[in-house]
């Protein structure tokens, strides 16, 4: 249409008709075919326009097509996105959770470790009490030990001591009965001798061996 339109130039004026626009190259031509040329030319722009018309509408329909499968692409794919951004929340809540959860154990954990501490720490003094009457148990032990062992060591000198005493006093005690027998001996010879009138002394001695006789 625009080349149509710088095509027209304007036709030589014309009495009492004033200035008329003619196809280019049709000055001098008869009025009539002027006017068949420019209708060819209108109707060879117009058909030009809707043709130009047409390729435009398919270039948009092509456009637009390309433009909604860019689009429902775009749409495809953020819904992906939101899916897959909806399962990395929920995973984030489980690992949330999960860590929660862990965290609750671990304090839980750490309560009953601390529980034990305390106990093990009760526990030591305790043993630590035990270990130091145990202690003043074994010094007291010890003692009476070296006591035990001063007086076994007291009593073993004590019987020797009585032992040789007694045998001392076995010694003494046969010793005096032969004294004594020595003596009776002695006194029984004069007495033999004087006949049934011995003296009351002599008569006294006897008895008295006698008696030391029956206490040995």
């Amino acid at each position: 249409l625009k080349s149509f339109l710088r095509g027209l130039k304007p036709c030589p004026p014309q009495p009492l008709r004033g200035q008329l626009w003619c196809p280019s190259g049709s000055a001098g031509r008869p009025r009539w075919l002027a006017g068949m040329l420019i209708t060819e030319e209108i109707a060879t722009a117009f058909a030009s326009l809707h043709s130009l018309l047409e390729k435009t509408q398919e270039s948009v329909k092509v456009l637009v097509l390309a433009e909604r499968a860019k689009l429902d692409d775009a749409l495809l794919a953020e819904g992906e996105q939101a899916k897959r951004a909806e399962v990395a929340l929920l995973e984030a809540h489980a690992a949330r959770e999960s860590q929660l959860a862990a965290e609750a154990r671990a304090a839980k954990l750490e309560e009953k470790v601390q529980v034990k501490r305390e106990e093990a720490k009760r526990l030591g003094e305790e043993i630590g009490r035990l270990e130091g009457k145990l202690e003043e148990k074994q010094k007291e032990a010890k003692a009476a030990s070296l006591q035990v062992d001063r007086l076994e060591t007291r009593l073993r000198q004590e019987r020797t001591d009585a032992r040789r005493d007694l045998v001392g006093a076995v010694a003494e005690e046969g010793l005096r009965r032969k004294q004594a027998q020595a003596q009776a001996a002695q006194v029984q010879v004069p007495a033999q001798r004087g006949g049934a009138g011995s003296s009351s002394p002599e008569r006294g001695e006897e008895k008295e061996v006698a008696a030391r006789r029956r206490q040995a």
